[in-house]
């Protein structure tokens, strides 16, 4: 399933960088009920058009297989579905901007009839699904939050984080218990 339309794209950001913008829509399924929401694409997934397939990817795949599923079984998506000027963490005003059409893209989700829960990596998706201003990860990971819309959510850190603290494994293992739990819900 991809979801993708040049509609859900704000204004604001259409009208600034239409010349050079490169939409990477979300995409996957919901067999394991869950919605995986990161903060924006990285290089390789703007020049792949495809969510999670950088090296930060690679460690998203480590924690699928640490709840026992892959890919195919979850919907992956960013808050921002543009690739933010030299790679930086999106702003308050652009996670902002990036709420509705996200929100429109879970709702549209729903459609489907599937109910889901949704694991965030990282603070941009945390701050964007909770709605909240949170300054640390360890703030919100390791219990279930409940944000917009009502969705259960599991805040966990993002995978780009793990690159650089390697040992931060442990404690996404404990987030990802959770999410295990709600597999089975």
């Amino acid at each position: 399933m991809k979801l993708s339309s040049i509609d859900s794209i704000p204004h604001l950001w259409y009208s600034k960088v239409m010349s050079k913008l490169i939409y990477v829509p979300g995409e996957g399924g919901l067999r394991k009920g869950l919605v995986f929401i990161g903060e924006a694409p990285g290089a390789t997934e703007e020049a792949l058009q495809k969510p999670f397939v950088g090296q930060a990817g690679e460690v998203l795949d480590r924690y699928l297989k640490y709840v026992g599923i892959t890919r195919s079984d979850i919907y992956i998506t960013n808050v921002v579905k543009v690739r933010p000027e030299d790679n930086r963490t999106p702003t308050d005003e652009e996670i902002a901007t990036w709420r509705v059409p996200l929100l429109k893209e879970l709702t549209a989700l729903e459609r489907y009839g599937e109910s889901f829960s949704i694991v965030t990596l990282g603070l941009t998706a945390a701050k964007a699904m909770l709605g909240e201003d949170i300054e640390k990860m360890g703030q919100v990971s390791g219990a279930i939050q409940y944000g917009c819309l009502d969705y259960k959510i599991v805040c966990t850190y993002h995978p780009a984080y793990i690159l650089r603290s390697p040992d931060a494994f442990n404690e996404v293992k404990k987030d990802l218990d959770i999410v295990s739990k709600l597999m089975l819900q």
